[in-house]
């Protein structure tokens, strides 16, 4: 069996103690596919490089962002540049 867990990618997401927990189920035989967000990061940057998020909101209420292929360019620089990398990082840390 295959364990799946998901981190978020918004504001205040403490990575360490995830990663530590993870990295003792592999330990223990434990098959892990981690999956994680962007969403804080991307928001950072897109502001930095002067490209604002754009959201929408459903007519339920449900806000989400805008992803034109610049944004999705910013989401990529995110995730795979510093997300991934320091996540990878960190586990390769414990072993």
């Amino acid at each position: 069996m295959t364990l799946v867990i998901k981190i978020g990618g918004g504001a205040g997401v403490a990575t360490t103690a995830i990663i530590a927990e993870i990295a003792e189920l592999v330990a223990a035989g434990e098959r892990v596919v981690l999956l994680h967000g962007g969403s804080d990061l991307t928001n950072t940057l897109s502001e930095r490089l002067g490209h604002p998020q754009r959201m929408i909101t459903s007519p339920s209420g449900m806000t989400s962002r805008y992803t034109n292929h610049e944004t999705l360019e910013i989401f990529s620089m995110a995730v795979a540049g510093q997300i991934n990398t320091d996540l990878v990082a960190q586990l390769q840390g414990r072993g």
